[in-house]
């Protein structure tokens, strides 16, 4: 699956019955996350998310030499902790047409792959105040960029927003009360994750 700026998932998935049950179902796959970001002060717990994965698979299942239609549902959830490990439970129901339907209580687990994030803007101005252009992340996200200068505080204020009608979309990052040496306190939704923490830049 393939993740969006508001941290929804698509795609594919394949399953394969062998033994007494043979066959293999596919269909299509979608999930989601939420979460916070880590603590970034003294006291603060660190925040972990929620994951959510369904499977709608169809195909043939063959048993006792004779093949059926079939089809599987999943539907699972569970906490994606700080550390990035996943620990989901799936409700799975098989039917099998003609002979009937069970379902069983399953457990998906799995250590997701963080690490540091990064964005690259690169702005031009339109006047003394404003200035505008695009940005790209780590993750493969393209942003709009705005921005405005104050003179008088020699701060700046930016707003990087996933592009729409992409898969950008929903990604949102803000550098508040920006200095002429890189430091600002930024605001961030990406993927599905929400967060404040101060930053500095390159």
């Amino acid at each position: 699956m393939t993740p969006d700026g508001k941290g929804k998932y698509a795609g594919s998935a394949t399953l394969t019955f062998e033994g007494d049950l043979a066959g293999t179902l596919t269909g299509p796959a979608s999930g989601s996350v939420k979460g916070k970001g880590p603590a970034t002060k003294a006291g603060q717990d660190d925040n972990g998310g929620t994951a959510q994965l369904k499977l709608g698979l169809e195909g043939d299942i063959t048993a006792l030499g004779i093949t059926l239609p079939s089809a599987v549902k999943t539907s699972c959830k569970g906490p994606v902790y700080p550390d990035g490990f996943l620990v989901a439970r799936c409700k799975v129901t098989v039917k099998i047409i003609g002979a009937g339907s069970a379902s069983v209580l399953a457990f998906f687990e799995d250590q997701l792959v963080g690490g540091l994030w990064t964005i690259t803007l690169d702005v031009m101005p339109l006047d003394e105040k404003k200035f505008e252009g695009t940005g790209t992340d780590s993750l493969g996200f393209e942003y709009a960029v705005k921005g405005k200068y104050n003179a008088k505080k020699d701060l700046s204020n930016i707003k990087a927003t996933g592009d729409k009608e992409t898969s950008s979309k929903g990604a949102k990052v803000q550098l508040k009360n920006l200095t002429p040496t890189g430091e600002a306190d930024a605001s961030y939704a990406v993927q599905g994750y929400k967060g404040k923490t101060p930053v500095e830049t390159d």
